[in-house]
């Protein structure tokens, strides 16, 4: 029988301490906290695993930087350990992440400073502040687009939208970014392929931001296979857009239908979704979509496999024709 999440138990959380979070699907969720938030009520991991699936078997290859859970959507929550007092940010860091990073090298991260922001992971970093990419070489990429901005200040981005940028701790652009931003904002269709960690989210996130404008209407559909990598790229989304007057939301499944309607309906200019949610919307009239100009889909070799194909091309039916269309993806079926 399900329990709801206990009011005390989710106000006497705090960030540092590395929390297992039980979904209502049974799947279990580890992490630790570095934000919370009141309105909505929601908290925020890093460097998250899951310890058990719906099926009770354990993955630990996969790790997600960053997921929000809201609290209507977790079952239960236990604290599997918290900061002492003698404890500093840089040794806890150590100690969550020793399961997947024990072929690291922990020799160059014991001399790095110790106030390193709470972003860091536990890798060798070119420079002793930023984002940390498992990049390319220049000549390791192919493309057939020539242009490489190799600094975020000669992008000609928003003032906003930098702030967030650096707010976010990055500082240089990844190769995937320094290749793949600049045609989302001349408004190319771009099929970006990397493996996970090279920026590909913060990629398609900055070009969008920087094309949307300003008013109430929705001009950006991302889509993602799963509720967590959803959540995690509305994050992202937020983080950047932090000093702009951009509204996003989070669109998917195992929520509450009527808040969505009601922030919809509100006005929102990025939404990410799970394509089963948002055909939900766009059925009942509630996401309105002709004003969409991106389409953006993240993982997409899941979403054009599996048992999404005839969700996207329902999706794809509701959109304008000429909206540029953005595939992002560690493999891109052919």
């Amino acid at each position: 029988m399900e329990k709801k999440l206990n009011l005390e138990e989710y106000s006497n959380l705090k960030i540092g301490q590395v929390i297992d979070c039980t979904s209502h699907k049974g799947i279990i969720y580890r992490g630790k906290i570095i934000k919370k938030k009141k309105n909505p009520e929601a908290i925020y991991l890093e460097n998250v695993k899951i310890i058990e699936d719906k099926d009770g078997l354990t993955n630990n290859s996969k790790v997600y930087e960053i997921v929000s859970f809201r609290k209507d959507q977790i079952l239960s929550i236990q604290i599997i350990q918290s900061p002492t007092e003698n404890q500093n940010q840089k040794q806890f860091e150590v100690e969550l992440n020793q399961n997947q990073n024990q072929n690291q090298n922990e020799n160059q991260n014991k001399n790095q400073n110790q106030n390193q922001n709470r972003y860091h992971r536990n890798r060798n970093y070119g420079r002793s502040r930023g984002r940390q990419y498992n990049d390319h070489k220049q000549e390791e990429i192919e493309s057939n687009w020539d242009i490489c901005v190799e600094s975020f200040d000669k992008m000609g981005l928003k003032e906003g939208l930098s702030r967030g940028i650096y707010g976010y701790w990055y500082e240089e652009p990844s190769i995937i970014q320094q290749k793949g931003i600049q045609p989302i904002i001349e408004g190319r269709d771009v099929i970006g392929q990397a493996q996970p960690g090279t920026g590909k989210t913060t990629t398609f996130a900055i070009g969008v931001l920087q094309k949307i404008e300003r008013n109430y209407l929705t001009q950006a559909l991302i889509l993602a296979p799963t509720r967590e990598l959803a959540s995690q790229i509305g994050l992202v989304v937020e983080g950047l857009s932090e000093y702009m007057d951009v509204k996003s939301y989070v669109c998917i499944g195992g929520t509450d239908v009527e808040k969505d309607k009601e922030m919809l309906r509100k006005g929102q200019n990025i939404i990410v979704g799970t394509p089963r949610r948002v055909i939900h919307m766009i059925i009942d009239e509630h996401l309105k979509t002709e004003n969409i100009k991106m389409l953006i889909m993240d993982e997409a070799d899941e979403l054009l496999s599996r048992g999404f194909k005839d969700q996207i091309y329902q999706i794809f039916q509701e959109l304008p024709k000429d909206v540029q269309v953005l595939l992002f993806s560690a493999t891109i079926p052919r």
